[in-house]
């Protein structure tokens, strides 16, 4: 088990770490194996965009959700990015969790039209 501060980290993880997103392109990872941090930068064609959202999956990918005007859905995984299914909707300033094998992405703005989800 791998203990920082209050956090506890099984064994079992695969991908062991912690992402950070924010910056265009550009994803800030913590390896909790090594205690150390790096930066990677992502090609282009990858755009995470202002106020997306970010859930980590069993595995240890992250899914970085929508932002902007998007419907953009990537999987980052330990040798790069993925990009899956888009939403349906576009969203910024969302929220996503896990629950189980499914991941929910709730409320935010449309970014387009000009008001917020309710869903």
């Amino acid at each position: 088990m791998i203990k920082i501060g209050d956090l506890s980290f099984t064994s079992h993880m695969k991908n062991k770490r912690i992402c950070f997103f924010g910056d265009t392109n550009k994803v800030m990872e913590f390896n909790l194996s090594s205690l150390k941090w790096t930066i990677k930068t992502l090609n282009s064609h990858s755009d995470f965009l202002y106020y997306s959202a970010a859930v980590t999956l069993p595995n240890g990918d992250a899914l970085i959700i929508g932002g902007g005007s998007s419907t953009a859905v990537y999987q980052f995984t330990s040798k790069g990015i993925l990009i899956k299914k888009s939403m349906n909707q576009m969203r910024k300033e969302h929220s996503a969790a896990i629950i189980g094998n499914i991941v929910y992405v709730m409320g935010g703005y449309d970014g387009v039209v000009g008001s917020f989800l309710a869903s």
